[in-house]
């Protein structure tokens, strides 16, 4: 629901401001709900609400990051289209799997292992914004 309402809203906003902006804010705003999931998820604090919120906002925020960084870093291939979309459709992907054997490989049964994967994901896609952008 987040990540539908987010994008409807997203569809708005980029026609007033600049994805690389909205991208900026969306990408900050969820580094910051994966930091208090991981918060919550290692202190305990708030119960199933602490984890629920901060995943939630988390989670929308994707109908923000994942439109605009796409279109952008779509942008400067024109030509080659169909073979920039794989790559970053495969990229997307190998994340993916890589993140989940990972998390698969440690066998915990509290929500830490989750929320810190969660968190960094967050945090690195900041520091990716900032070092590219």
């Amino acid at each position: 629901m987040g990540f539908v309402i987010s994008s409807q809203i997203n569809g708005r906003l980029v026609r007033r401001f600049e994805p690389l902006k909205l991208l900026k804010a969306a990408n900050l705003v969820q580094a910051v709900a994966g930091l208090a999931l991981l918060a919550a998820g290692a202190s305990g604090v708030g119960g199933i609400a602490g984890i629920i919120i901060p995943l939630f906002i988390y989670i929308s925020c994707i109908g923000f990051i994942l439109p605009n960084s796409t279109a952008l870093a779509m942008a400067p291939f024109s030509t080659n289209a169909g073979a920039a979309s794989a790559l970053l459709g495969s990229t997307q992907f190998t994340i993916a799997a890589i993140t989940s054997t990972v998390l698969g490989m440690l066998h915990s049964q509290s929500a830490i292992p989750m929320t810190a994967m969660i968190a960094g994901c967050g945090v690195v896609s900041v520091g990716l914004y900032r070092r590219l952008s």
